[in-house]
C-alpha cells in the first residue's frame, strides 16, 4: 500500500509506480540519491544537495478496515 519514486533528478510522472516500502525484506527502500552513491562535492566546494522523493499510500476499495492501521514514514541516511 505505501509506494515510493525518487525525484531527485526527474519528474514521477502521472502514473507512476513507485518502490513498496511497506514490510521488511531487501527492496524496501528508496535511495534519494538515485543509487549514485554519497554526496559528491561540487566543483564550487559545495557539498549540500537537495534530494526530493514522492510517497503514496493507496489503499484498495475492498480492502476490510482501511483505516485502522497508522501510517509512519523513517528517514534514515548515512555519511562519513
Amino acid at each position: 500500500m505505501v509506494k515510493g519514486v525518487c525525484t531527485t533528478h526527474s519528474l514521477p510522472g502521472a502514473s507512476w509506480i513507485g518502490v513498496n516500502l511497506a514490510g521488511n525484506g531487501a527492496g524496501r527502500y528508496l535511495k534519494l540519491n538515485g543509487d549514485l552513491g554519497a554526496l559528491a562535492v561540487l566543483e564550487s566546494g559545495i557539498t549540500s544537495q537537495e534530494l526530493y522523493a514522492n510517497l503514496k499510500i493507496v489503499i484498495p476499495a475492498n480492502y476490510a478496515t482501511p483505516a485502522v492501521e497508522t501510517f509512519v514514514t523513517t528517514v534514515r541516511y548515512t555519511f562519513n
